[in-house]
């Protein structure tokens, strides 16, 4: 009983997602500290232990409050799929909510005062975001969008944030080359894939008087604008290559991802269709990720 509450706790704060959140952000940390010319981190370990945790809790508490924000939508939309009044009550969802937002209030004191006093307004303005995008933003055509993606954007950005002088510092330009990767790569990938799951959620989004960009102008022309992020992240990626060639194989496999999703999303109609090629373009960027990082330690 104990193992299977276990289970249903770590499904429903999405681990897996919100651990591989993190990976822009250890991979750069373990970069910097790793090279030669970085001899003014501030960050020890222990700090940045606390730092993956205040991230972390932002990111379930964004979860959490949007499945709490979606528990009527949900029922329409994955009557069978979703957590909250089938594996979690109501109830106990508000109180993890309420848990993770102390969480973040606790360790954001504590790294605004012993780490980085910008954290007050890095951390503060995060969870606001979050919160401003469950309970408000995602209900506008592409705002909304826009909005996750820049919040999927602020992990990987948070190193360069704290370490920025020393950084400017560093003669190994792949450093800072992996980090706009990583920074362009979640935020323009993520845009599309959050319109492609509106276009899977449009009958419980419309029946909760949502104004997404699918209901607002139609599928085909929604479409249009999820396929012009992808094809403008292939064109950054091919720039990126020009200059970088080191980068060629990941961001060439990013690429071919890519074109499948652009393949795939015209004829895709069904709800199923729409998670399938959300799931192989969210693949493709990690793969895009993780190949970049191999390319730059190597």
């Amino acid at each position: 009983m104990l193992i299977q509450k276990v289970k249903d706790f770590l499904t429903f704060i999405r681990w897996f997602h919100s651990l591989l959140a993190l990976l822009p952000f250890v991979s750069i940390y373990l970069f910097l500290i790793n090279d030669p010319g970085f001899h003014s981190c501030r960050i020890s370990t222990i700090d940045f232990f606390v730092i993956c945790i205040g991230v972390e809790a932002i990111l379930i508490s964004g979860v959490i409050l949007n499945d709490l924000v979606d528990t009527g939508i949900d029922r329409i939309n994955k009557l069978e799929k979703r957590s909250i009044e089938r594996t979690i009550s109501k109830y106990w969802a508000k109180m993890y909510f309420w848990l993770f937002t102390f969480i973040v209030i606790g360790i954001s004191i504590y790294i605004a005062q012993c780490i980085l006093r910008d954290w007050v307004w890095i951390g503060t303005g995060a969870y606001l975001i979050s919160v401003l995008y469950n309970l408000y933003l995602k209900r506008l055509p592409l705002i909304g969008n826009i909005a996750m993606a820049s919040l999927a954007r602020f992990v990987p950005l948070v190193i360069p944030i704290l370490v920025s002088d020393s950084i400017s510092n560093l003669e190994n330009d792949r450093i800072e080359v992996l980090i706009y990767v990583y920074a362009s790569l979640v935020f323009m990938i993520t845009i599309p894939r959050e319109l492609t799951l509106d276009l899977s959620d449009i009958n419980g989004d419309n029946a909760f008087g949502y104004r997404t960009l699918p209901i607002l102008v139609g599928a085909r022309v929604s479409k249009y604008v999820a396929a012009l992020f992808v094809v403008s992240t292939i064109i950054l990626s091919l720039m990126t290559i020009a200059t970088y060639q080191h980068l060629t194989i990941p961001l060439i496999i990013l690429d071919l991802g890519s074109l499948r999703f652009l393949y795939g999303l015209p004829q895709t109609s069904s709800r199923s269709g729409y998670i399938k090629i959300c799931r192989q373009l969210w693949l493709t960027m990690i793969i895009g990720m993780i190949g970049s990082t191999i390319a730059t330690a190597s």
